[in-house]
């Protein structure tokens, strides 16, 4: 394949199977989404190009590892923020060749964060793996319970039990080993030195923050978390404050330790209580709690120390 010109912005739609690429927002080829088509497109591709990918749930790793090993600056979007800016822009139509357009148009307007390492996805997946096995298994205790329940069905569930806990111990040992040699592994300690935080919910927040945490206030990681109430209001109509979606594995990892810290720490029984009396409702009550222990948390690892019940005395220089 020859292609003429090369633009220093270049948008790439990702599907499982198939690239389409677009240059300079005019030519569009497409490519295999296999390591063949990776090595196409670095072959293609001028030095100092900017490649501009969606977030596609994992199909763009691969073109992405590829592309940025081979010194590429690669910026990952967000599907709903590419699409408001097309909109804008007049790209009406919506199909791969004119997604690949508008990413090679709007991509340089659009403020991206740093994607997860390769190290910190692989953490991602097993991670999100045991959650899934654990739903799994949690289910099957339901059904169970179900009156009239066959024991032939209680007994192949328990068998299903069984194995993913086996499972479960196989990818926990996985994690470990591959959070021991890489950089994340104090994120893991700090956390769990948080009261509250155990293990699991350590195991999350470990992976599934941001790469680039210096680069944020803690409060910041409330509204990456979907935490953090947005306002709605405009002239005269001031409407309620809504949560958004956010990172929804941090959000359901962090339920449990605020429902522990309710029962058990005074700080905790005296928010919930504060905002039940101010007409707040459960959920509203236990988000706040949840966002305070991750404000929390982020706060001792970006500080590198270990949490301290009483944290020390800030020593003033005078000039």
């Amino acid at each position: 394949m020859h292609v003429e010109s090369i633009s220093s912005e270049v948008g790439i739609d990702v599907s499982q199977d198939v690239l389409e690429v677009s240059i300079d927002g005019v030519k569009v080829f497409k490519a295999g989404n296999d390591e063949s088509g990776a090595a196409q497109l670095v072959s293609i591709l001028e030095p100092g190009s900017r490649v501009h990918l969606e977030a596609t749930g994992g199909y763009e790793r691969l073109v992405r590892h590829a592309l940025l090993t081979a010194g590429f600056s690669v910026q990952l979007h967000n599907p709903r923020k590419v699409r408001r800016m097309a909109d804008a822009l007049g790209f009406t139509a919506k199909t791969d060749a004119q997604d690949a357009k508008a990413l090679a148009a709007v991509g340089p307007l659009i403020k991206t964060k740093p994607a997860k390492s390769a190290v910190q996805e692989q953490l991602c997946d097993i991670s999100r793996t045991i959650k899934s096995l654990t739903d799994e298994a949690t289910r099957n205790k339901k059904r169970m319970q179900k009156p009239g329940m066959p024991k032939a069905c209680i007994e192949s569930l328990q068998s299903v039990n069984k194995a993913i806990a086996k499972q479960k111990l196989k990818l926990e040992k996985a994690y470990i080993a591959l959070l021991s040699d890489s950089e994340l592994k104090s994120r893991h300690q700090l956390a769990t030195s948080v009261p509250g935080i155990g293990p699991t919910t350590a195991r999350v927040l470990a992976c599934e923050l941001p790469a680039n945490l210096n680069d944020y206030r803690p409060k910041q990681f409330a509204s990456y978390a979907g935490m953090a109430p947005i306002d709605d209001s405009s002239g005269k109509r001031n409407g309620p404050r809504h949560i958004r979606k956010g990172n929804v594995h941090i959000k359901a990892a962090m339920y449990m330790p605020a429902v522990c810290a309710m029962a058990h720490c005074a700080w905790a029984k005296k928010l919930y209580s504060r905002l039940r009396s101010e007409g707040r409702t459960h959920d509203q009550a236990i988000i706040a709690i949840m966002r305070k222990m991750l404000v929390l948390a982020v706060a001792v690892i970006q500080r590198g120390t270990a949490f301290e019940a009483v944290p020390p005395e800030r020593k003033i220089k005078f000039e």
